[in-house]
């Protein structure tokens, strides 16, 4: 059996095409071995359709890379996030807030800055319909890895430059939305449209030092929910907000 050294020889790593969790390491091998895998794919010839699909992608050049960076960008943004709320202990106090803050970093993106300004609340924030105040295709942010891989193609067709912005500007809109519009399978409403969800971080430490008067009317809100399911009762709740 032949056996590699993992110094000398890297290879693809799976992708999970259902969540960004742990996928910047992905993108990035991707992007190591193409050189190598653009080789083989000249030198190789087979009529399998995976062999063409791969054939066709590589085709786009730059392009890909472009898009490959891109992607490598944002979910190393996702990927803080994620890894931190899936971790074992009592972080829902925390969910809303840092939720808006990484919806603000994807919207820093694609939109003005003014339009941004306007969204102060998390209210606004969910309710934001994201063509309204969107930067022009060749103004938005795709990152400098993608950027890099954008000018090192500045002979291709304007056209072709000009089509990989706008799918980058429409992948950037696709992945807000579906922040925003998470679902609940059984209510097919956002969860965090859910007055409870913006309760919760009223026990929030950061949010009763920073901002006392919103954790109160956060607090107020969470009794109310909690007295409504009954899971206090009225002198619970009144004796908690003394």
């Amino acid at each position: 059996m032949t056996q590699y050294d993992q110094s000398d020889h890297i290879f693809p790593l799976r992708f999970d095409g259902h969540r960004w969790l742990e996928n910047s390491g992905v993108f990035s091998r991707i992007i190591a071995i193409l050189p190598n895998l653009k080789a083989f794919i000249e030198k190789a010839a087979t009529s399998l359709e995976s062999f063409l699909i791969i054939k066709k992608a590589l085709a786009a050049g730059d392009t890909l890379i472009a898009r490959l960076e891109l992607c490598r960008s944002v979910s190393s943004e996702m990927e803080p996030f994620l890894c931190f709320f899936q971790a074992d202990k009592p972080l829902a106090m925390l969910l809303y807030e840092d939720l808006c803050q990484l919806m603000r970093t994807v919207l820093t993106r694609l939109a003005k800055a003014i339009e941004i300004d306007q969204l102060t609340t998390g209210s606004k924030l969910f309710s934001h319909d994201v063509p309204n105040g969107l930067l022009p295709a060749r103004k938005i942010d795709i990152g400098f890895g993608a950027s890099a891989a954008k000018k090192t193609n500045q002979n291709a067709a304007r056209t072709g430059q000009v089509g990989l912005l706008k799918n980058c500007q429409i992948m950037l809109i696709a992945l807000f939305k579906n922040m925003r519009s998470r679902e609940d399978p059984k209510s097919r409403e956002s969860t965090l449209k859910y007055p409870l969800t913006r309760a919760v971080p009223a026990l929030s430490p950061e949010l009763i030092k920073s901002n006392p008067t919103r954790a109160t009317d956060r607090f107020k809100l969470l009794c109310k929910k909690l007295l409504e399911s009954k899971h206090i009762n009225s002198i619970q709740a009144d004796s908690a907000l003394k």
